[in-house]
This record gives structure tokens, C-alpha cells and sequence, in this order.
């Protein structure tokens, strides 16, 4: 196809959700109910702004934004209601009270739409309700009749990161969806989940670009809900679209995500083929040095080649992508938060211990000043610091700061995501370090069984527990288990890392120590 064909294309691709609903409704004989999700008060008015653009006087809208009327507002919109007219119902969460009797406010709104919805078909006309992201959680209950009946559910999202990394994966803890609670990514996964449906139902070509879109969102989100599988896939559908956008930043985001996807499921080499891949177009196709969705590529760069053993390559990639990231934004921009976490993570590999502590203080001084306490950053990097006093011989003091971070990542991720299993592991093996031997067999076992039903049989952080237990039972004298965990420990590691990676070393330097054969793996 030639260039022209290409745009084209690409400008037929970009039909989105407004044109979407404007065809439901323009095609929609009698009662039909579509429910339009925004998430920021923007967007939501230039929704009603483009209805109006369409459909000009034959457009009623009603407006609930008064906790104390909402169900009269209601009563006399529908009583003046005109025949052949679309009703626009718009569901507010701003004026409502900031108490403890918010959420209760709030609900009734919904509430009183889902008892008035017999009445609301009796008018016999094509109904939108439009209402924020914030109150998703309301309407997909159990039983909610505005659910069940919607003939259609469209999705208003608007771009707030100026540079666009905030579709590159980097952790499961950047961007937006990173520090919302498990239940509320939930809640997302299903509102992106009913509009990928629905264009998956679409035969036309019209509409590529916002399935593509959603699918980047479904992958992200998943990633950062532990099924690195189902992300995955949606990234292997993106990857076919690829060649028919025609756009390099889009090549960028797949690739990467495909490579940190890949990486989390223990597929380290095609992970950093892909990343690779991403930096190599970066070069090319971006000018500027300090562009910052560089900056994201590097550092996860840096993140793989540390699990691959490299921590050489490890700190050069994440020490530059700190240097691109300090030349464009500053040195205490949140975007440098998962970089610095990082470094600290490679300095700690290193025994620059000195030097890890800095960049995860550096860390917490951006997200105290310039986020919040409550972000997940927060806690992950008292993880990170209990994790460094651990190796520092200060056991006590490293307990205390991971089981501060526990309780509140959890919420954020859920208590089975695979980065749980990866903190009680760690967990488990400063109780070893500490001789808490009962504690540290609770907590790894509790580490593998999550692991094994989160990640991939040959999980190489799976190959980290078996030989934490494998110490173990080497401390307690049971060399029988202590063989079995180090070779299941040495299989995956044979298998799934570079030969001279040092936990490899490590695993048959201890067999040998301590005469356990390695016979049934030559």
C-alpha cells in the first residue's frame, strides 16, 4: 500500500466511540439504552456538546446533579419529555458530599434510574446516561436492570500524559491505573472488556484504531492484575495491527509491552528482544536525546538485564535513563520515581549499598513531595529499603519495613498477584536470615503456591523460592528436601537464564558444599 492508501486508512481507523453511539442512536427505533463512562468533567462536556452538534433540538437532556432533587429532576424531565426526541441523562458525583455519606448519595442516583428505567422505556425513545468513571462501581452490581439492559456501553477517556508514556508498561505501579486499588482495576477490566466487545462485533475497518487502543489497555491492565497470559494475548493482537497504523510510537509501545510482558511471564531473552527492538526504532525515529518515552525504554532495559545477571548493562541503562529523564523534566519529576527504583535495585545487586539507599531516598523525597503517602510507590520503596537493611545484617529493621509495605500493596494488587508472591519470598528469607525457621517455611510456601498459580511453571522467581526452601531444609538437616527444591531451583535456572548468571553458580556451588547429587540433571 502506498503512503496515501496508508493515511487513508488510518483516517477511516480513527472512528471512535462518539461516532459510534451517534450511529446506535441515529439507527435506534424506540427504546434503546447506552450508557457513555468519562473520566474527567472535560470530556464529559464535550460529549454533550458533540450530541448536541448531531442531534441539535431533538436532544432532551436532564441533569442529576442535586442530591436532594435528583429524583424530581428526574420525574419532570421524563413528564416533559416530546415524542422522536434522544434523551441525555448526565449523573453527577461533584456536588455530592465529600463525608462518609457520599458513596450512600451517590448510589441513590443510581438507585433511582434503575427504578424509574420501566418508566424511562415507556417514552419509547433512545436513552444515553452518561455518567463518570468514578461511579462504575455502582452500576455493574448485581442486579442492576441499567446494566443488564444497556444496549450499549461507550468509553470517554482523555489523555493526561503530555509525552504518552503513561501507555508504556515500566512496573505495575506508574500511571493511573497503578495506584488504584485491586477492586477498581476490576471494575475497569470489566468496562474494557463490554467495549472491546462490542467492537469486536463491528465487521468494518472503521473502527481499528480504537480496538487497537483497547486492547493496549486491556494488556496493560491485566499486566498490572497479574495475568501477564491474558496480556499477552491482546499485545500478540496489537503486534498484528501494527503494519496497517503505519506509526513507529505505536511499534515502540507494543514492543515494549510486549517485552516487559514476556519478561514477567519468564521469558527473558524474548522480552529483551523486544525492548531491544523498541530502543532501536527510538533512535531512529525520535530526535531528541531526552525524550522521555526513551527514558521508559532504557530503564526497562536495565530491569531485564539485571534478571538476566548483567548487572553491568543493568546500571548503565538505568543510570542513563535517569540522566535522560533529569535533562528534560528535572531532578524531582515523578516520572523519575520507577527509574530511581530501579537503579536501587541494580546498586543493590552491585553491593553499592551506599549508593542504593540514595536513589531509593531520592524516590520517596519525589513521591512525599510531589504525589502523595498514599501512592503505591510509597510503599514499594520501604519494601525495597527493608529489602537493602536485610542484606545489610539488620533483620529486625528489615522486617519492619516489608511488613509496613505489605498490607498496603496488597490492596493495591490483590492478594494473589504474582509480585505478592515475590514479597513474601523476600519476607520468608529474612525470617530464615533471622533463624525464624517455622515463619520463613510458612511464608515461602505461601510464596511458591501463589507464584505457581499466577506465573508459568518455569517461573525463574519460582527458582528463587525452591532454593530459599532448599536452605531451608539444608539448616534443618533434611537433605533429602533440600535436594529436590535446588534441582527443581537449577532446572528452571539451566533453562531459563544465561549459563553464566550467578544464581546458577550459586545453586551448584551449595549442592556441591554440601555433597547433594547432581547426577539426575547432567
Amino acid at each position: 500500500m502506498n503512503i496515501q492508501g496508508q493515511q487513508k486508512l488510518h483516517s477511516r481507523q480513527k472512528k471512535g466511540d462518539l461516532l459510534r453511539l451517534v450511529e446506535a442512536l441515529s439507527a435506534s427505533d424506540g427504546f434503546s439504552l447506552h450508557i457513555c463512562v468519562c473520566n474527567t468533567e472535560n470530556i464529559r462536556k464535550k460529549l454533550k456538546s458533540g450530541l448536541k452538534f448531531h442531534f441539535k433540538s431533538s436532544l432532551t437532556i436532564i441533569e442529576l446533579e442535586n442530591k436532594d432533587h435528583q429524583l424530581d429532576s428526574l420525574i419532570t424531565g421524563l413528564s416533559e419529555l416530546k415524542a422522536n426526541q434522544i434523551l441525555l441523562i448526565t449523573v453527577f458525583d461533584s456536588d455530592f458530599n465529600s463525608g462518609d455519606n457520599k458513596e450512600a448519595e451517590i448510589e441513590s442516583v443510581i438507585l433511582a434510574l434503575d427504578k424509574k428505567l420501566s418508566e424511562i422505556k415507556k417514552r419509547n425513545c433512545p436513552v444515553v446516561i452518561d455518567i463518570p468513571l468514578s461511579l462504575m462501581n455502582l452500576l455493574i452490581e448485581p442486579g442492576r436492570e441499567l446494566w443488564e439492559q444497556q444496549s450499549g456501553i461507550y468509553l470517554f477517556e482523555t489523555r493526561q500524559d503530555h509525552y504518552q508514556t503513561a501507555t508504556f508498561i515500566k512496573d505495575h505501579f506508574a500511571d493511573s491505573i497503578g495506584h488504584q486499588y485491586f477492586a477498581q482495576k476490576r471494575i475497569l477490566l470489566t468496562l474494557y472488556q463490554a467495549v472491546y466487545n462490542e467492537y469486536q462485533n463491528i465487521d468494518s475497518d472503521d473502527y481499528l484504531c480504537s480496538q487497537f487502543y483497547l486492547e493496549g489497555k486491556l494488556a496493560r491492565i491485566n499486566y498490572k492484575l497479574g495475568d501477564y497470559n491474558s496480556a499477552y494475548e491482546y499485545l500478540m493482537r496489537q503486534l498484528k495491527f501494527l503494519k496497517r497504523l503505519d506509526n513507529p510510537y505505536l511499534d515502540m509501545e507494543v514492543l515494549n509491552n510486549l517485552g516487559m510482558t514476556s519478561a514477567a511471564q519468564g521469558r527473558l531473552t524474548e522480552g529483551l528482544d523486544c525492548i531491544i527492538q523498541a530502543r532501536d526504532i527510538a533512535v531512529q525515529k525520535i530526535p531528541s536525546d531526552t525524550h522521555p518515552i526513551k527514558a521508559a525504554v532504557l530503564s526497562n532495559l536495565g530491569e531485564i538485564y539485571a534478571l538476566l545477571g548483567d548487572d553491568e548493562q543493568a546500571y548503565a541503562y538505568c543510570h542513563n535513563a535517569i540522566q535522560v529523564t533529569e535533562r528534560k523534566l528535572g531532578k524531582k519529576h515523578p516520572q523519575l520515581v520507577p527509574y530511581l527504583i530501579k537503579l536501587g535495585k541494580v546498586c543493590r545487586l552491585q553491593v553499592k549499598y551506599d549508593e542504593a539507599l540514595n536513589s531509593f531516598r531520592h524516590a520517596l523525597h519525589i513521591v512525599e513531595k510531589k504525589l502523595s503517602s498514599a501512592h503505591p510507590y510509597f510503599p514499594v520503596i520501604f519494601q525495597n529499603i527493608g529489602i537493602m537493611y536485610d542484606c545489610q545484617k539488620d533483620y529486625e529493621t528489615a522486617l519492619r519495613y516489608v511488613y509496613r509495605s505489605l498490607e498496603t500493596i496488597e490492596k493495591i494488587l490483590g492478594a494473589e498477584h504474582p509480585y505478592i508472591g515475590f514479597m513474601l519470598n523476600k519476607i520468608g528469607l529474612i525470617h530464615f536470615h533471622c533463624g525464624h525457621t517455622k515463619q520463613a517455611l510458612q511464608y515461602l510456601n505461601w510464596a511458591m503456591e501463589i507464584r505457581k498459580n499466577s506465573t508459568n511453571a518455569d517461573d525463574p522467581l519460582l527458582g528463587d523460592i525452591y532454593t530459599n526452601l532448599a536452605n531451608l531444609y539444608l539448616k534443618q538437616g533434611n537433605l533429602k528436601g533440600a535436594r529436590e527444591f535446588f534441582q527443581k531451583a537449577l532446572e528452571i535456572f539451566r533453562d531459563k537464564l544465561p549459563s553464566h548468571h550467578p544464581a546458577i553458580a550459586a545453586v551448584e556451588r551449595d549442592m556441591q558444599k554440601n555433597n547433594l547429587s547432581l547426577e539426575k540433571l547432567t
